[in-house]
Formats: structure tokens, sequence, C-alpha cells
């Protein structure tokens, strides 16, 4: 399908061996973890349970040990390949270990602790910005409807003009593309229809 050697390849033909030193990794970091979690057993006893993160390590433990036991029953079972891939990034969550580490970091804990701090700020500012843009996309919608509805004009350029601006869902999609700086397109369609003067609404 691709004109590229680069895509044509197998995965295994790219990089041989890889599936081999990815297996042994995990076998490894498996083993590190497991090793973890049996210490904090013995030594933590009663207390390794009263905390959440020890359940949570104890739980990725666990469900590496299925997987790699079961790991040939699995592939060999008639389902779909996709649900075992998904099934496989829950392993992802082992990297949550790491926000336990933030705190022996001063920097970490400074940005963490000023972004913790943000949030009820940054939902007022969003809560604000989509009311500002549910106001203009209505105005927006209200304006162009006019153009879109008159049969004297281009009927490919009137579609297209419905495309954006049609409907209230339409144009309020339109409104978070020229927010987040993807105006161009939008103004060239504007231009090239509605008028000029529309440019200046696009990149206001």
């Amino acid at each position: 399908m691709w004109n590229s050697k680069k895509y044509d390849q197998l995965a295994h033909d790219t990089w041989p061996g890889a599936q081999n030193w990815f297996d042994a990794l995990e076998f490894i970091f498996g083993s590190v973890f497991c090793i973890e979690v049996c210490l904090k057993m013995g030594g933590l006893k009663m207390e390794f349970w009263k905390k959440a993160w020890n359940w949570f390590d104890l739980g990725l433990v666990l469900f590496w040990i299925l997987e790699a036991s079961l790991r040939s029953l699995l592939e060999s079972l008639p389902m779909d390949s996709s649900l075992l891939r998904i099934a496989r990034l829950l392993r992802l969550l082992r990297l949550l270990r790491l926000a336990r580490t933030v705190q022996g970091f001063d920097s970490l804990v400074m940005m963490t602790t000023a972004l913790r701090g943000s949030i009820s700020a940054l939902l007022w500012v969003a809560a604000l910005l989509t009311i500002v843009q549910m106001m203009f996309a209505l105005l927006s919608n209200q304006l162009l409807m006019a153009y879109v509805l008159d049969k004297t004009q281009d009927l490919a350029d009137r579609q297209n003009v419905f495309k954006l601006f049609g409907t209230f869902s339409r144009s309020m999609l339109t409104m978070f593309e020229l927010t987040l700086g993807n105006w161009v397109p939008v103004a060239r369609v504007l231009q090239e229809t509605a008028g000029g003067a529309w440019v200046i609404f696009s990149i206001a």
C-alpha cells in the first residue's frame, strides 16, 4: 500500500530479536517488583495492608504473574487479539508508582503543588471560555445562515459554509478550531465565500 520499504516490512524483520529483548526486560522488571512486594509483606506484616499503594503494587504484580503464566493459553484462545493488547496496556499503570517518589524532589513537589492549586482557576477559565465560544458560535451561525440559504450563491460554497457553521454543534466545533490555532482553513473558506470582512472575525 505504501511505496516505502519502511512500511512494507514486518516488525520482526525490521528489528530482529526485539521481542526476545522485550520479554527478557519484562521478566527482569516483573521479578524485581515481585521481590519488592514480598519483602514489604514480610517486613511490614499487617501494616502492609493499610496503605492503598501497597494494594496497588500487589495488584500489578499479580496481574503480571497471571499474564506471564497464561500468555500461551490466552494467545491460543479464539478471541480478538486487540482485547489482549488492551489488557496488556494495563501494565502501564506501573508508571503511577513514580508518583510516590515525587516527594523526594523539591522542584517536582513545587510544580505539582502549583498545578494542584490552579485546578479551580483552570475550571473557571474553561467555563468562561466555553460560554464565550457558545455566544460567538450562535452569532456566527445566525449571521451566516443568510448566506447558506441564499440560492443565488454557488451551491458548493454554501455547502462549505454549512459544514462549518450550519448548526450550533458545527459552529461550536469550528469555534474550538479557531481557538486552538487552526484558524487558517476557516478564514480561507469565509474569505472566499461569505466575504473578506469575515477574516477579521477569524483572526480576532
